[in-house]
């Protein structure tokens, strides 16, 4: 590409390329070198990576590249380190290397301006900082001393950011999506011990280190799941989940390209800054973001004008003098233009227009540890979704729904079918949606382990287990003043004797029909079905009978229609023993009626 520029290369400045038959690149058979020769016929090299003989961003422009290939090159730029060096990437230094489909940036003005400063050159070779889309640094897990995590310089950023929204807090839930290795998570965790850290990511290969990670580390409290980002953001906006803190990565990577229209995206990011009280969105930088956009769509004139300042600027420095590297466009202090100027804060209030979100407070931050990146934070003030039973509630039958409402710091459920409400008291994540995020068999392993060390509730079912700092709690406020544990021994006992009764009564005559009990649960409601049906929906009388009446078991409906037979046959028809007995046992003007069926007169018994 250099060789084939069309500007001549200055006095004092050469290309020179070298190749050693039957050597492969890999092997050092190939270099590519500015030479540098000195005022006092000195001459130095500035080698170049074999890696970077690829065409330019220059020339590439000016091939006027399709705008499909621009957006990918645009998407690795977004990567690159351009803010790091105070003179900024070059149009004439920054390659795509077709073979490895990447981009390669070379700090070449900053390697020849060593050269020339340079007063022993011992060899008089130098090598330029070198940097590759294909070859970023290696993100294994990692610990420091003490088990203390080593966090990329983002991640930091980032986690510096969650730890001053979060302030004096101990016990709060917080969710990542796109967790990758983990670092972010774990360091959270770390931090904050009675935290709930979820972490979420597609790839099990990222799961696996983060898991990794977090043994090294001797983390507890940070639990990981590998399903797909879209799907999981759309189940758990259904669902009555919510987060104090939440951080979104890459969300023009992760969400943009997986929606069809403007539309659709606004939708999905919506349903995710929904899901907490605060979000945080990591973006690229406006300056990087700008940078970037300038070198690949830039006007021809400004390429021209910048080639000229780089030939310009190589000339001087070959020349021992001073060079004007800073004066150029593509610094880091001309970004971001005027163009790119707060373009965050805009583009996030003109998408959030999903219909749950009433009122959304934006903030930005740079990103204090890595300047290519920019942090949004959204915080609710004001919010209200409707909601199912629980996470993918469809696939288990159930129908209940609910508002969730978040406004002035307080939040809460409200039940639609009779409007009772529910507090969030206690923030985590429950079971059944943990079950459904993908886990690893050994963390399942380890829930069950916790689970079955929980007391006997009425309603030990997944979706009223939350995970909680670590830890599975039982959190159905309807029940959980009331343990089973000193009655389970009984259950055995229990169902043979209804059983025995059942045969009994089939030997009467008198077992009819099963009623129909909530739920299915049996026995309790055997041989006492009715022609008129009405159900009952309490836990307590749970039994609907052909008096019209909930009672608790099938035992105290036959005693109630019984005692009515008498009442309907006339006192002579039964005994004083038998009417005492019945009486004595609480049954007449007993039972709470709890459901009463209209059409079946007091008198008047309809067996089915």
């Amino acid at each position: 590409d250099l060789v084939t520029a069309d500007r001549p290369l200055a006095v004092g400045v050469d290309l020179e390329y070298r190749a050693a038959l039957g050597r492969s690149p890999a092997a050092g058979g190939e270099s590519l070198a500015l030479v540098v020769r000195g005022t006092d016929d000195t001459v130095l090299r500035c080698m170049i990576p074999g890696g970077a003989v690829g065409l330019s961003m220059q020339s590439l422009r000016m091939l006027r590249v399709s705008h499909a290939d621009r957006a990918d090159m645009f998407e690795h730029l977004l990567d690159a380190p351009l803010l790091e060096s105070p003179d900024g990437p070059r149009p004439l230094w920054t390659f795509l290397d077709y073979n490895a489909h990447s981009l390669v940036f070379l700090d070449v003005p900053g390697c020849l301006r060593g050269l020339a400063r340079q007063r022993d050159p011992g060899d008089g070779h130098v090598r330029p900082e070198f940097w590759s889309s294909s070859a970023r640094p290696a993100r294994s897990a990692r610990t420091g001393d003490g088990g203390r995590i080593a966090v990329p310089p983002y991640i930091e950023g980032v986690a510096s950011e969650v730890r001053d929204a979060v302030g004096d807090a101990e016990d709060f839930s917080f969710v990542e999506y796109g967790s990758r290795q983990g670092y972010l998570s774990a360091q959270v965790a770390q931090w904050f011990p009675k935290a709930t850290v979820v972490s979420i990511d597609s790839d099990r290969r990222n799961v696996k280190r983060h898991y990794d990670l977090l043994r090294a580390a001797g983390i507890e409290n940070n639990i990981v799941g590998s399903t797909s980002l879209e799907e999981t953001i759309g189940h758990l906006a259904k669902s009555p989940e919510f987060f104090q803190y939440q951080v979104l990565h890459d969300v023009l990577r992760e969400l943009l390209p997986t929606q069809r229209t403007r539309q659709d995206f606004a939708r999905l990011l919506g349903k995710a800054v929904a899901m907490g009280i605060h979000t945080f969105l990591s973006l690229p930088s406006e300056a990087q973001f700008s940078l970037a956009f300038s070198l690949l769509f830039e006007d021809r004139e400004v390429l021209e004008e910048e080639a000229d300042l780089t030939w310009q600027s190589l000339r001087s420095v070959g020349a021992g003098g001073d060079d004007s590297l800073a004066q150029s466009l593509f610094a880091p202090v001309a970004h971001p233009a005027e163009l790119f100027s707060g373009m965050w804060r805009t583009f996030l209030e003109d998408v959030l227009e999903y219909r749950s979100l009433k009122r959304v407070r934006i903030s930005m931050a740079r990103n204090v540890r890595d300047a290519a990146y920019d942090t949004a934070l959204l915080v609710l003030e004001d919010m209200e979704r409707h909601v199912n039973h629980h996470y993918q509630s469809e696939k288990d039958g159930h129908e209940r729904k609910y508002e969730l409402h978040h406004e002035r710091g307080d939040t809460y459920l409200l039940r639609a079918e009779d409007g009772s409400r529910i507090e969030y008291d206690t923030f985590g994540i429950s079971l059944i949606t943990l079950v459904r995020l993908g886990l690893p068999p050994a963390v399942m392993d380890e829930l069950y382990n916790q689970f079955i060390t929980i007391p006997l509730y009425e309603d030990n079912t997944p979706w009223n287990i939350q995970y909680h700092a670590g830890a599975l709690q039982y959190v159905d406020k309807d029940s959980m003043e009331v343990t089973y544990e000193n009655t389970a021994p009984y259950l055995y006992q229990t169902i043979l004797a209804f059983m025995n009764y059942e045969r009994t009564m089939k030997d009467f005559g008198r077992c009819f029909a099963h009623a129909p009990v909530r739920y299915g649960v049996p026995f309790v409601g055997n041989c006492v079905r009715s022609a008129v049906q009405f159900s009952c929906k309490t836990v307590e009388h749970p039994v609907p009978c052909a008096d019209g009446k909930c009672h608790a078991t099938f035992l105290d409906c036959l005693k109630s229609v019984r005692l009515r037979e008498v009442q309907a046959a006339g006192e002579d028809a039964f005994s004083d023993h038998f009417r005492s007995s019945v009486r004595r046992l609480g049954v007449e003007g007993g039972d709470p009626v709890l459901s009463t069926a209209p059409d079946v007169p007091s008198t008047t018994l309809v067996w089915s």
